[in-house]
């Protein structure tokens, strides 16, 4: 059978397509480490430019390769290596661009202080790289700068490869002092891979629960993606700063907190439905019929499912006691302000009845909320019924004294 490829998938673009998203997945890393006075950008001054506070520029330029050795391992970062090759090449270029005012030794070593210059790649480093070697012998002072040139000029002699040639003369005519500032300033992280589990620790580390991490993960992606089409669609670069990705993606994070997920559970009733206090409080104002079974177990889940939910929502850390306690306390209050003067025209137990049941109705129509987040009309009125059944509220004017 012949290994060739078809014509289509000699022009797949699966390869770039990964390349870009490789490139604004590492973007979303860097952005959720953001710190005061930071800026990061996609595409501007590099793949992604990260401008820290003091005013030192990083360059990141992102390498992603789909290609792999026979285990199946992610191919070796060589020392003839196009990615690193170009990459440095490019650099070199920028370091020495006239048309951004970089014409003299002197604006080259100025923008090469200010500047870090790293490599993000998922290739792993060959132990024949030698470039890598030399690079790092010179940082460590075991090699001389000259030395490091005379490798270069035999390195560019190695290869017949008329691009690769042409990338490694752009280093050897950068100016002497400038090439040995460079070299200072480099960077290659390798082996740089699972960038979507890295992204979600990211996210995690900002007090999103596990449960919620993919959904803050697709708020992110789709809101950021969104945005710097925008942007480019305008004709303008695509930069963030910490103030505005705190301005305008908070939400997310805010939402994705006090979104508290619904407890799929199986009720354990009791065995004598009708001798729970809270039932007692409602066949007193006739809300419930002492026969009526369904509405007993309706009410009853309802209840359990509240404080089932909150118990579940304390134990994965959405919640905390004293929120708990709060949320208790504030719907307490609202229920002693609704039966607050509710009776004082009742003459007969009837006129008490009605108003009870009126009260009590209403109550069962307001949606309660915890922390920012509204609960639905079942975990409400279970609320109603846990308060009741802790013998904290009735709905009779004398439930106290029953």
């Amino acid at each position: 059978m012949s290994n060739s490829k078809t014509f289509s998938e000699s022009t797949n673009a699966d390869s770039t397509i990964l390349g870009f998203d490789y490139q604004f997945y590492f973007f979303l890393y860097k952005l959720l480490e953001l710190k005061p006075n930071e800026t990061l950008g996609l595409e501007v001054k590099d793949d992604v430019h990260l401008t820290k506070a003091d005013g030192l520029t990083i360059l990141y330029q992102l390498k992603h390769s789909v290609q792999t050795n026979a285990d199946t391992t992610i191919k070796n970062l060589t020392e003839l290596d196009n990615d690193l090759l170009k990459t440095l090449s490019n650099w070199s270029k920028v370091i020495t661009d006239s048309n951004d005012n970089r014409e003299t030794k002197e604006q080259q070593l100025e923008f090469i202080n200010k500047n870090d210059f790293l490599l993000i790649t998922n290739k792993s480093i060959s132990k024949s790289n030698e470039f890598l070697v030399k690079i790092d012998d010179y940082k460590k002072n075991n090699l001389k700068l000259s030395d490091f040139s005379n490798y270069l000029k035999k390195l560019k002699l190695s290869t017949t490869d008329i691009k690769k040639s042409k990338y490694i003369e752009n280093l050897i005519t950068l100016d002497q002092d400038c090439l040995g500032a460079f070299l200072l300033k480099i960077s290659i992280v390798l082996t740089f891979d699972n960038i979507i589990t890295k992204i979600r620790n990211n996210i995690k580390a900002k007090m999103i629960t596990e449960e919620k991490i993919d959904d803050t993960l697709k708020a992110l992606i789709g809101n950021i993606q969104l945005d710097k089409y925008i942007e480019l669609k305008l004709g303008n670069k695509y930069e963030i700063s910490f103030n505005e990705f705190h301005k305008k993606y908070k939400n997310i994070f805010i939402n994705s907190r006090n979104k508290f997920n619904k407890l799929i559970f199986t009720p354990n009733l009791p065995n004598k439905i009708f001798e729970q206090n809270f039932i007692y409080r409602l066949l007193e104002i006739e809300a419930i019929d002492n026969n009526d079974y369904d509405k007993a177990i309706e009410f009853t889940t309802n209840k359990l499912r509240l404080e089932n939910s909150l118990t579940h929502w304390m134990q994965i850390g959405d919640l905390i006691q004293d929120e708990i306690d709060d949320f208790h306390n504030d719907n307490l209050q609202l229920c002693i302000n609704k039966f607050n003067f509710a009776f004082r025209k009742c003459n007969t137990e009837h006129e008490i009845i009605d108003v009870a049941l009126q009260r009590y109705s209403e109550l069962t129509m307001h949606k309660f909320k915890i922390i920012d987040t509204e609960l639905d009309y079942k975990l409400s009125n279970g609320e109603l019924y846990s308060l009741s059944d802790k013998r904290l509220i009735g709905w009779h004017k004398d439930w106290k004294k029953k």
